[in-house]
């Protein structure tokens, strides 16, 4: 079960990481579609847990569909069944995985106080979490762009397997370093921003904890 924290940790009070730095063994699955980014990252998930489960799987357990892809939530996201991905990650894990935050998509100003102990904590459990957001290339400098990413937007979904610096910076497992991401060239697979920057790009959807 996830571990519980009181409210006093939970509001940024005395939450300590239980190192200043811990990266997890997960490794990245280039999606195999430009669409596929979720399900690439939930299977880099799975595969560090040791469960075999192709993108051709998780796709059709996650939407039924190879044709689609992955939802940040249906409905309108005011409970956790809402959240396809927590929800499978769960079933298949057996680790309680929660969104951050619930209600409308980018209806919450999600801030790097809000979710880097939440990656933190999730990371000290050895399990990894993800993220799904959008990379806001289309305004010049704004804080959510990706390293190495265009000056257009892109709705993406993200795998964080660490943090160092006491999570104010994240580790990240990028799916889009892919023969089928027209931008993958300048990209690369494994790296590093802040959670700052993290929040910015979360705050579009959330975060899987």
């Amino acid at each position: 079960m996830k571990t519980i924290y009181d409210k006093s940790r939970q509001n940024g009070g005395s939450f300590a990481p239980l190192a200043s730095s811990k990266r997890l063994a997960i490794y990245q699955v280039p999606q195999a579609t430009d669409f596929w980014c979720g399900f690439a990252a939930i299977k880099s998930l799975l595969d560090y847990e040791d469960i075999d489960k192709t993108q051709s799987d998780i796709a059709y357990d996650v939407v039924n569909s190879q044709e689609k892809s992955c939802p940040w939530y249906i409905i309108d996201g005011s409970e956790r069944e809402d959240f396809p991905v927590p929800v499978y990650l769960s079933d298949e894990i057996g680790f309680f995985y929660v969104p951050y935050p619930y209600g409308p998509a980018g209806g919450t100003d999600v801030e790097a106080s809000d979710i880097d102990y939440k990656i933190v904590s999730t990371i000290d459990d050895n399990h990894g979490v993800m993220a799904c957001g959008r990379s806001r290339g289309d305004i010049p400098d704004d804080p959510s762009i990706l390293p190495g990413y265009p000056a257009v937007e892109i709705g993406h979904w993200l795998a964080v397997d660490g943090y160092k610096s006491d999570g104010d910076e994240i580790w990240i497992v990028d799916p889009a370093k892919s023969d089928e991401v027209y931008f993958s060239d300048d990209i690369d697979a494994y790296y590093s921003v802040t959670s700052t920057k993290l929040a910015a790009f979360a705050k579009y959807r959330g975060i899987v904890w």
